[in-house]
């Protein structure tokens, strides 16, 4: 009964904070999209269309992946998002301040940015069945909207206007990293040969975290000079 517990409880923790970290980096790239180019209202449109359709994408893509493989491709999917969700805002500017077109550039990292995100759900169904830990399709999908919701609610409120968005992707990064953590943890076949990737990545998040005002600073005014 105890184990049954926390697997169901491990379950809906795992969903949840996957489904924080989506919409929050939605929102996230929605906003820096608009304060790059401007007009609010469709680049939020954009960005929310695109990210959609690249959800499905990457659900549509998990289906091509052997069930057994599934806590492995979750992992390297964790670690994709922590960088490049992570870093979002500062990938952005930097592709903003090229001197060739940028915006097909800032489309295009949305859409990979949805597609990772949209494998994420489908792979830990897929990792939960191979474990033999069976879960409702229902309660996963519960604990996707829970986590949704939340995400809608405390960016307007509590990210954007405390801690901006540069350390609100940052913290979302980190999130998706002790996720990958926890697969690397559950898996025996790939554990060693990816501890120094996650401890580089975990070093840089600590030094950009420390030193987000010069750096942000930076990137801000590489972009608009």
């Amino acid at each position: 009964m105890v184990s049954q517990y926390f697997q169901k409880s491990m379950c809906f923790i795992l969903v949840f904070i996957l489904a924080l970290c989506s919409i929050v980096y939605e929102l996230v790239l929605g906003q820096m999209l608009a304060a790059l180019n401007g007009n609010t209202i469709s680049q939020y449109s954009i960005v929310i269309g695109l990210y959609i359709a690249n959800l499905g994408l990457g659900a549509l893509t998990v289906g091509l992946i052997d069930p057994r493989d599934s806590a492995k491709g979750l992992f390297k999917v964790e670690i994709a998002l922590t960088v490049l969700g992570g870093f979002s805002p500062f990938i952005l500017l930097f592709l903003k301040s090229l001197t060739i077109e940028s915006s097909l550039l800032l489309y295009f990292m949305i859409c990979v940015v949805g597609f990772l995100s949209g494998m994420e759900i489908p792979l830990v169904s897929s990792w939960f069945k191979e474990s033999n830990q069976k879960k409702s399709h229902s309660f996963i999908l519960g604990a996707d909207y829970f986590g949704t919701v939340l995400g809608c609610v405390i960016f307007p409120f509590i990210f954007l206007p405390q801690i901006g968005l540069f350390l609100t992707a940052l913290l979302m990064g980190g999130l998706n990293l002790v996720v990958a953590i926890f697969m690397l943890n559950n898996t025996s076949t790939f554990r060693k040969k990816n501890l120094f990737g996650l401890g580089f990545i975990l070093v840089s998040f600590i030094i950009i975290t420390i030193y987000l005002d010069d750096i942000s600073g930076y990137f801000v005014e590489r972009a608009f000079s």
